[in-house]
């Protein structure tokens, strides 16, 4: 994954699941899903993850699984 600026092809369409999963419009048999490895940026609260499009798989659910915050929870 890497960043680019909008262009509204369907290579940059996604799909949000009820699920929590979040999927390529072009290819939805494809996840979002979370490195193993983390780095710190200035304070532990800046996370610094891998993101890349894998295979939807149940036993990769914890890593493929996404929802959103409010406030500062």
């Amino acid at each position: 994954m890497e960043l680019a600026e909008c262009n509204a092809s369907t290579e940059q369409t996604f799909v949000f699941s009820d699920s929590g999963a979040i999927s390529p419009a072009a290819d939805p048999n494809l996840c979002l899903t979370l490195g193993d490895a983390t780095r710190f940026g200035r304070s532990k609260q800046n996370q610094i993850k891998a993101l890349s499009l894998e295979t939807c798989a149940p036993e990769s659910a914890a890593m493929q699984t996404w929802a959103t915050r409010t406030g500062l929870d």
